[in-house]
């Protein structure tokens, strides 16, 4: 008997189970007696039938739980599974996004725009910044790549005109341009592993490179002319810009060397040294002092002046070029307006201008000085006329033409000087007073103009005497005429 049946038979009935076939015949035998109604009669007979439909009902029952179990058990088992499989796709999920906002992050690092940060980390909105992200670095990388373009031209540009070379930290070369290797006469496999030694002329002292290096290595850019050797023994110079590279923590890794050919330039120069050199000697040997000014706008500045100055006017050279006045603020103030006035005259004319004048030295001591200017061919670049002159001491001479006046006035004669000019002007640089007793005329007349003086002879004297004069002048020789 199906033991639910059995336990409800025994709470229920009072009957055991090994009782239930006794009581239930017991039953059926009372049934038959007639002692019962006919409905109780039918159901005593009925009730082993009943408890057996019980049975099959319980056992059928036990069946459907049986299977509904085992069904359970398997869709579980397979939920089981399922949650597995969905456990392991969110991890995968959840991977996939903070692995797609790393990549994120380290690209908006280096994406030069601002991106709005997404609202929550779901995947549409990672993925949405994922998209703006790679269309920025598609942009970027455009501009790369034409940043790329314009620095490969200019490095083209920079290799036609510069000569360009790299070096490591040791000094090692490891980059030289064509221009290089064309100046050093060195191929670049020559060029490359070694140092700039190898092109190293000996013109520099070794102070020299290491004030270079100090200031490289300190990461700040050098700047000077250097003198190389080519493969040739040739010298050549150039000026030269060294950049130290730097990396993250500021410290030089590499340099790169910018230099251009001034060995033109500099052999110019040593021609000029040379020819100052030789001018200034030229110039120490003239006595006096040779110099040029520009003059104009109601100035003089002074271009040149040799060093002689300082021996015949106690200046110095630099000091007067740097300040005309030092020369104009010597001359005495009786004679310094018509030195003035006649440099300007003579530079608006653009002719030649010459006076004597007297100048107060440093030392107190008063001398005259002659002064001669002639111009030169060329306008100065402002249009100043420029003067080529000389400054002669002429203090001697001048006590002799005193002494000699004084002499000549002493005398009942004139004694004069003649001048005859190549160019066929003539004057009288010197004529006593005694002209004035015997001629009638006064001695700065006839200096003025040498025609008063002729004028005085009777006219059919005149054209002779004054072809003896002019032939005496010319062929250097004494006349004596009545």
């Amino acid at each position: 008997m199906h033991k639910l049946l059995a336990r409800q038979m025994r709470r229920l009935l009072g009957v055991e189970e090994n009782q239930r076939v006794a009581v239930l015949a017991e039953l059926s035998a009372l049934a038959k007696t007639g002692g019962v109604s006919d409905a109780a009669a039918r159901l005593l007979v009925g009730l082993e039938g009943f408890f057996a439909r019980v049975e099959e009902a319980y056992e059928q029952n036990d069946r459907d739980l049986d299977l509904k179990t085992r069904s359970l058990q398997l869709s579980s088992v397979e939920l089981s599974h399922t949650n597995d499989r969905l456990r392991h796709e969110l991890d995968s999920r959840t991977r996939a996004i903070d692995s797609l906002r790393e990549t994120a992050s380290n690209l908006m690092q280096y994406v030069d725009v601002d991106l709005p940060t997404p609202q929550d980390d779901s995947l549409e909105s990672l993925s949405q910044l994922m998209s703006e992200l790679v269309n920025q670095r598609e942009i970027s990388q455009r501009d790369l790549q034409a940043a790329l373009s314009d620095l490969a031209k200019q490095k083209f540009a920079l290799d036609q005109h510069a000569i360009v070379s790299i070096t490591d930290l040791s000094g090692a070369i490891t980059y030289a341009n064509d221009k290089f290797c064309q100046i050093s006469g060195y191929s670049r496999e020559e060029l490359l592993g070694q140092t700039h030694r190898l092109v190293n002329s000996g013109v520099q002292s070794s102070e020299f490179f290491k004030h270079l290096w100090q200031v490289i290595l300190s990461g700040q850019v050098w700047h000077g002319e250097i003198c190389n050797c080519a493969k040739n023994g040739a010298l050549y110079w150039l000026q030269a810009t060294i950049v130290p590279l730097l990396d993250e923590r500021g410290a030089p890794e590499q340099f790169i060397a910018i230099r251009t050919d001034i060995t033109a330039r500099k052999q110019m120069q040593a021609a000029m040294a040379e020819t100052e050199s030789r001018v200034r000697r030229i110039t120490n040997a003239v006595p006096g002092v040779v110099y040029q000014c520009e003059v104009g706008h109601g100035k003089i500045r002074y271009t040149f002046v040799s060093e002689r100055v300082t021996e015949i006017r106690g200046l110095d050279r630099e000091a007067v070029m740097a300040d005309a006045s030092l020369a104009y603020n010597q001359i005495i103030e009786d004679d310094r307006d018509r030195f003035f006035q006649g440099v300007l005259d003579a530079a608006a004319r653009r002719d030649s201008w010459h006076d004597d004048y007297r100048i107060c030295l440093p030392d107190g001591s008063l001398r005259w000085i002659r002064s001669e200017i002639n111009p030169e061919p060329q306008l100065a670049a402002n249009g100043d006329t420029v003067f080529t002159g000389i400054w002669q001491d002429v203090t001697q001479l001048k006590e002799a033409g005193e002494r000699l006046r004084q002499v000549t006035e002493s005398i009942p004669v004139v004694v004069f000087q003649y001048r005859l000019w190549a160019d066929g002007r003539q004057n009288f640089s010197f004529c006593s007073s005694v002209v004035q007793a015997i001629c009638g005329l006064e001695p700065e007349d006839v200096m003025a103009d040498p025609t008063a003086f002729f004028d005085q002879v009777f006219e059919e004297d005149r054209e002779p005497f004054v072809e003896a004069f002019v032939a005496s002048a010319k062929n250097n020789v004494r006349i004596s005429i009545d």
